[in-house]
């Protein structure tokens, strides 16, 4: 009896659709990639596109995110085919074509070489105002694990728009009349995100139906805007990049900007990680995200202790096909101890959860049983596992266990007709493996218990965790943890959010600051947002006064900062203090009683508010070097006279004399030689 996945391995899913009729468009597939259409009068019903994976081939459907899978799903989405009906199909197929099938040795390499070649253009960070927006800070940005995981890279909209304008020029006939007046609505517009959305729109329905809206031309001119500044011809930002890597290179690239979120290229088997080799320690635990933004979130929300080190993987949106193979080597390589699962809280956080759980093979138990979830039609979850066996006796007990855990798990929890009940088909039932589709309601609370069964199933308990932040993901925490936001505005009226601070005090010091980076911005402010029942309330509580130059706020705002002003500057002078008495300070002083040599120290605070000291040795190398010694040797000599005053608890040590300096040095340097003869 042949198994569904020996049909999945010889089964072209391209030339299977083609004999039901689908039509495949050849100037629109490539060599990785067919495009399928179903017709009828001439008109496009429907339309796939079919890829060739490395065991077997998949498709999805370009209008609907829900319709993915194999040549199995197809059967069941597309013709509406039970079990047995699939099986029999198949049968009779596999009987009329041949048994063996020429499969890829690589996937999607053309595509890999092609993306190596391509010149991704990333420049260094300097511009962060993207992040800052977002409550990320520089001390995040620019920490050891981030170095080169994060670029710049320039974004004209004028380009975007050409590319816009000839994309909708291959889908309908357009006049290059109306192609210049699409770039003259542009400009106007000032290439605002509601003009690129309006735009979009005009695609689909042409992609619907076949033709240009009556209107369109006016539906994009009457679209909100800003003002071109006089002589404006293109904006032109600085893009926030963060590089795709597979195994070998970089691949794609996440772009970003405050209206702006594409990824460039196919993402295929790539992720976004960030680094563990700016230091030896082994990495404790490996962190799981769909953005990098979020790994930015969870880093700064959740800094790594002293003893701790992080190896940060973001899978750019929903988990690929193949982006589980490179994570497991990723995480295998690592030898973390833990793999942290930190995607969204939603379903569909959720969902990702289960496949990335479903297919790590982490320990023995895990690597004899996989699991897939899809979701139809938002409530309907189907979870497909896959099990290997000894024998088909052996499949049949497995089978009926795991259709019992998953069940009741669901189950047991839903009140009486409140929703369908989750029930558990038999796939097939193999000498080698097995498969079985769990099907249940697609609720966040249903979606959890499978997640958490399939971690059990797999044997993962101990090596591996689900942290779900309290928001819908880590950047919405972190913009909830930093309430205080600093926006400016341009002269045309757009508004641009410059940071995010979790203290008054910084954000009044942010306005000041950005006033000054940003000298033509009409406004600079900082205000908190409110949630209401009618929605989102800005409520102001500084702005920058140029005519007089200086932050006016509010009176509370103004009272907080006063307040924070002074405990600020009371802890860095007990900070200080403090540092004194425990490690001393010490001036070294020549004939005439001038300074030679002294400790100095100063106060940091980092991005939490914590005051750092650090202590630093200054000495006047003409005075030393008349004298006869080195910066050196007197840092030695001071250091000594440091430990021997704490230890006698003196404290600090003032008014040292270099000549009493200079002759412990030379006694030092004679007890040295003696020793070495």
């Amino acid at each position: 009896m042949t198994t569904f996945d020996e049909y999945k391995k010889r089964i072209d899913l391209s030339e299977y659709a083609q004999r039901q009729g689908w039509e495949k468009d050849d100037a629109k597939s490539t060599a990785t990639a067919a495009v399928l259409d179903k017709r009828s009068q001439g008109q496009t019903q429907d339309t796939i596109v079919v890829y060739k994976g490395q065991e077997h081939d998949y498709f999805y459907t370009p209008n609907n995110s829900k319709e993915r899978g194999d040549v199995i799903s197809f059967e069941r989405l597309k013709n509406g085919a039970d079990w047995k009906e699939i099986n029999d199909k198949l049968a009779r197929y596999v009987g009329e074509v041949p048994q063996e099938r020429q499969l890829p040795q690589q996937v999607n390499s053309h595509s890999h070489n092609q993306a190596f070649q391509h010149n991704f253009r990333f420049q260094p960070i300097t511009e962060t105002e993207y992040l800052e927006s977002r409550g990320i800070n520089k001390s995040t940005i620019y920490a050891d694990e981030f170095k080169d995981r994060i670029f710049n890279k320039e974004f004209s909209y004028k380009q975007h728009l050409e590319n816009g304008v000839n994309q909708l020029g291959k889908m309908a006939p357009i006049s290059e009349a109306d192609k210049a007046k699409i770039q003259e609505i542009g400009l106007e517009k000032y290439y605002s995100k509601p003009f690129f959305d309006q735009l979009k729109t005009v695609q689909t329905h042409v992609k619907d139906t076949n033709e240009l809206p009556a209107n369109y031309l006016e539906s994009l001119k009457n679209t909100y805007g800003y003002k071109a500044p006089e002589g404006a011809t293109d904006r032109v930002i600085v893009n926030t990049s963060f590089p795709l890597r597979n195994e070998e290179h970089v691949i794609a690239s996440i772009n970003r900007n405050e209206e702006y979120n594409r990824i460039e290229r196919p993402k295929e088997n790539a992720v976004w990680s960030s680094r563990t080799d700016f230091d030896k320690r082994p990495v404790n635990a490996v962190v799981i995200h769909e953005s990098p933004i979020d790994s930015l979130s969870y880093h700064q929300l959740n800094p790594p202790k002293e003893d701790e080190k992080r190896l940060y993987i973001a899978t750019a949106g929903n988990i690929s096909r193949d982006q589980p193979v490179l994570i497991e080597k990723l995480v295998k390589e690592s030898q973390a101890e833990k793999v942290v699962l930190a995607n969204d809280n939603d379903p569909g956080g959720v969902k990702q959860n289960i496949n990335i759980a479903g297919r790590l093979n982490l320990t023995g138990k895990s690597e004899n049983t996989h699991a897939q979830l899809n979701i139809h039609d938002r409530t309907d979850a189907r979870l497909l596992v896959t099990i290997n066996h000894q024998n088909q006796q052996e499949g049949q007990e497995r089978l009926k266990e795991i259709a019992e855990r998953f069940t009741t798990a669901i189950n047991k929890n839903i009140p009486d007709g409140a929703e369908r009940e989750a029930r558990a088909v038999v796939v097939q039932n193999g000498s080698r493996s097995s498969e079985i589709e769990i099907a249940f309601t697609a609720n966040r609370e249903n979606l959890i218990r499978v997640e958490q069964a399939l971690i059990k199933e797999r044997g993962l308990e101990n090596h591996m965790e689900v942290r779900r932040p309290a928001e819908k993901d880590y950047n919405e925490d972190l913009k909830r943890a930093n309430p205080y936001i600093v926006s400016y505005q341009e002269q045309n009226g757009r508004e641009h959010v410059a940071g995010r601070y979790n203290k008054e005090i910084d954000a009044y010091n942010a306005v000041a600051e950005k006033a000054q980076e940003r000298p033509d911005a009409k406004e600079v402010s900082a205000y908190m947002e409110i949630k209401t029942n009618e929605g989102s309330k800005k409520v102001e509580l500084a702005h920058y006064d140029r005519e007089n130059e200086k932050v006016v706020a509010t009176p509370e705002f103004e009272k907080r900062v006063t307040e924070q002003q002074k405990l600020q500057e009371n802890q860095q002078q007990a900070a200080v203090a403090a540092a004194k008495a425990n490690s001393g300070d010490v001036r070294v002083v020549d004939g005439d009683g001038n300074t030679v040599a002294k400790t100095e120290y100063k106060v940091e605070i980092d991005s939490q508010g914590h005051s750092n000291v650090r202590r630093e040795q200054r000495y006047d190398q003409e005075e030393l070097t008349r004298e006869g010694t080195s910066g050196r040797e007197i840092q030695t000599a001071m250091n000594k006279e440091v430990a021997g005053a704490t230890n006698r608890g003196a404290g600090n040590v003032d008014g040292a004399d270099l000549k009493d300096t200079k002759k412990d040095i030379s006694q030092e340097q004679e007890s040295k030689r003696s020793m070495s003869m």
